[in-house]
């Protein structure tokens, strides 16, 4: 999966999280929870809910499988470049 980062023009840099990109290294580090993964006992898989919309993102069998899709689905809103709503 290709991780997208939106640098501002004031410095501000918006990715999806990855242990694998050194956050501290651009400064002050600010996380915000952008959805919730959660097991729905009636539907019998996982699913990932956006905050800010209630919408369904991505569902599956597996946990892994459901937070790579909900990486991806963040990382192509950026790529489009639409940063995702923050729910207050």
């Amino acid at each position: 999966m290709d991780q997208v980062l939106i640098i501002t023009q004031e410095g501000t840099v918006t990715g999806v999280w990855s242990d694998d990109i050194p956050w501290q290294e651009f400064g002050q580090v600010a996380c915000h929870r952008l959805s919730s993964v959660e097991w729905d006992p009636a539907r019998q898989e996982w699913v990932a809910t956006d905050l800010a919309t209630g919408r369904t993102i991505a569902a599956g069998p597996t946990r892994t499988q459901v937070l790579q899709a909900e990486a991806s689905y963040y990382n192509a809103l950026l790529a489009s470049g639409t940063a995702p709503e923050v729910k207050p």
